[in-house]
Formats: C-alpha cells, sequence, structure tokens
C-alpha cells in the first residue's frame, strides 16, 4: 500500500472512532474496512452498524419479513438513487437518507435530541 493511501485510511480510521457506522450494507463495509485498517495496524472502534434499510422498515411499519432494497428505500424517503455504481453516490445518497429519516423520525419538533450528549 503506498504512503498516500495509508494516510488516507489513518485519517478514515480516526474519523470513524466512537461514531456509528451506517449506510446500506454496514456489515460487508466495516468489514473491509477492518481488513485494510489492520493492515496499517490501525483498529478503530464504533459503536454499531446502522443499515438505513432496516431502520427505514421500523420507521415506517413495514414487516421485519418485508425489508426494503435499496432503491426501495431510496423511493421511500423520496431520494433519487443516481449511480449504483458509485461508491461516493451510495454513501451520498444513504446520508441523505438518514436526514430523511431523523426529520421524520422528529415530526413536529424543531430539533432533536442526541442521545450521546442526553
Amino acid at each position: 500500500m503506498d504512503d498516500a493511501a495509508a494516510l488516507t485510511l489513518a485519517t478514515l480510521a480516526r474519523s470513524l472512532e466512537g461514531h456509528i457506522a451506517g449506510g446500506f450494507h454496514p456489515e460487508e463495509h466495516t468489514g473491509l474496512l477492518r481488513h485494510l485498517f489492520s493492515q496499517l495496524d490501525l483498529f478503530p472502534k464504533w459503536h454499531q452498524n446502522s443499515d438505513i434499510r432496516q431502520l427505514t422498515a421500523g420507521a415506517l411499519g413495514i414487516p421485519p419479513t418485508h425489508m426494503p432494497t435499496t432503491e426501495q428505500t431510496c423511493n421511500l424517503w423520496g431520494v433519487s438513487v443516481r449511480a449504483r455504481g458509485s461508491a461516493i453516490q451510495m454513501a451520498e445518497a444513504a446520508a441523505a437518507r438518514f436526514d430523511a429519516l431523523a426529520y421524520f423520525s422528529a415530526g413536529d419538533r424543531l430539533r432533536m435530541v442526541d442521545i450521546q450528549l442526553n
């Protein structure tokens, strides 16, 4: 691994430390990250993995036996899926869905409460 890639991974490891990893398939992605981090003797700890598809199902009352696909999750929150082949665009789409879920969960409250701070 070249120095630039190692520096990027070290920066990412520091960014993940103590946070929540989330997205469409967080278990798979964090498994890959753990493997890459271990090559640099980095072992960041994050709290949990949050799958936006599972959170969407729970928020909208969808039975656990019918978890929505990535595309269905996008459609349910009104977020467009531009290019499934691009990891950056899929990460941006997942972030937009987390924002939509947070707004939905907040209801008519003007702000959300960060449970890590309260």
